[in-house]
């Protein structure tokens, strides 16, 4: 199985235990063994507190809900817990998605977004001629709405799926954008697209320099960064740029196999 990366790239698969999801994280510290089998008071008593407050929604609860929501709360309040970005609980749907981002093709406006620290949905980047690119959206703006409905940070999967749909069906963007210190709003009205994500994006420069950006590393990136490499060698490039800013991650082997052609096959990860 390919491992992933959510915005950084040394990241590790695991296995949730439970609910049939996916969590994405690594930890450099050694922590101390434990035999996770022996249950302990704090199990104990965590147990016996899901169960008390399970009762009393089902008990006392004035709306309806579905018990699966409730327990997809308990998993992803569980690694919430760990206050780290780069620890979270993918259901089978969400993991899917994700698989479907790392692709390189999908149907939609074409940005990269994720949480910021304001809580607001903050455009990454938009990639490369694609509709959203092509609307002026930029690295920075603040999805504020889709389709009229407000999302926010915490809404950053709802809202991606909002945005994805059918080619050629359109949908609206509510954007916030900083100006010289004042913050300013505006409506994007954006026909979806079938996006092919163009990873590397290469040019001559003068004194024998090629560029390379890459804008994520997706299943095709790295062998469109040897081609791409290659190419700008013909051109005569003997010094290279790598231009990485923006990039959001994705497959860590991909990183890995562009470590080798830069460095030499060698060991590129440790954990």
């Amino acid at each position: 199985m390919k491992k992933l990366g959510k915005t950084i790239l040394l990241l590790l698969l695991l296995v949730a235990v439970g609910g049939g999801g996916f969590i994405l994280g690594h930890n450099m510290e050694t922590a101390p063994v434990q035999d996770a089998s022996e249950p302990t008071d704090a199990d104990e008593r965590i147990m016996k507190n899901l169960d008390l407050y399970r009762k009393t929604i089902k008990s006392d609860y004035l709306f309806s809900y579905k018990p699966e929501d409730l327990e997809t709360g308990i998993y992803k309040g569980l690694f919430s817990g760990l206050k780290d970005p780069y620890s979270e609980y993918y259901t089978p749907e969400e993991y899917q998605r994700l698989m479907e981002d790392t692709s390189g093709k999908f149907a939609g406006v074409g940005l990269v977004i994720t949480a910021g620290e304001d809580n607001l949905i903050t455009v990454v980047s938009p990639i490369a001629n694609t509709p959203a690119a092509r609307a002026g959206i930029k690295a920075g703006d603040k999805i504020i709405e889709v389709d009229g409905v407000t999302y926010t940070g915490q809404d950053l999967q709802e809202a991606t799926d909002k945005m994805r749909g059918d080619p050629q069906t359109p949908v609206e963007l509510t954007v916030q954008r900083v100006i010289q210190g004042k913050t300013q709003t505006s409506h994007a009205r954006i026909i979806r697209e079938m996006i092919k994500v163009d990873t590397v994006i290469s040019k001559m420069l003068p004194d024998d320099i090629g560029y390379l950006q890459l804008t994520s590393f997706d299943e095709e990136t790295a062998t469109d960064f040897e081609k791409a490499w290659k190419e700008l060698e013909k051109q005569g490039a003997k010094r290279f740029v790598l231009d990485l800013r923006n990039n959001p991650g994705g497959l860590l082997d991909t990183c890995e196999d562009i470590a080798d052609l830069l460095l030499g096959k060698a060991t590129i990860v440790t954990t």
